[in-house]
């Protein structure tokens, strides 16, 4: 990752999500993009999960669990979610969702236009 904030984080909230989201993570690992992190945020199998991400060794991959003492509504996951991540910009991937080679890419490009244009968010 570069020094600083990254340009993009991409969160993915995972509830009860295997083996879907060691799919998707796999995806989106591929992408060689440095200037990128990754946020999982866990709620739900907890041990399982864990175990599971544990396998994967990338710097730009960063797991969280969520308070075991109570379960999240779907919003309070993703707002627990995106409070970790520190990209400038930032994409919601779902636990069964994948990305695909050129994703970053396109990603850099949306994120150049809207900067351009002054938006401040890109919906796809």
């Amino acid at each position: 990752m570069t020094i600083g904030k990254p340009l993009i984080s991409i969160v993915f909230p995972a509830h009860h999500g295997l083996p879907y989201l060691v799919q998707t993570l796999q995806s989106a690992l591929e992408l060689t993009d440095v200037d990128v992190e990754f946020i999982v945020s866990i709620d739900g199998d907890y041990q399982a999960t864990k175990l599971a991400l544990g396998a994967f060794d990338d710097r730009r991959l960063r797991v969280f669990s969520t308070p075991k003492e109570s379960s999240l509504s779907m919003a309070e996951h993703w707002e627990f979610a995106l409070a970790r991540a520190n990209g400038e910009w930032v994409m919601f991937v779902g636990q069964d969702d994948g990305l695909f080679p050129f994703s970053i890419a396109l990603a850099k490009h949306l994120t150049r236009r809207a900067e351009k244009l002054q938006l401040r968010t890109i919906v796809a």
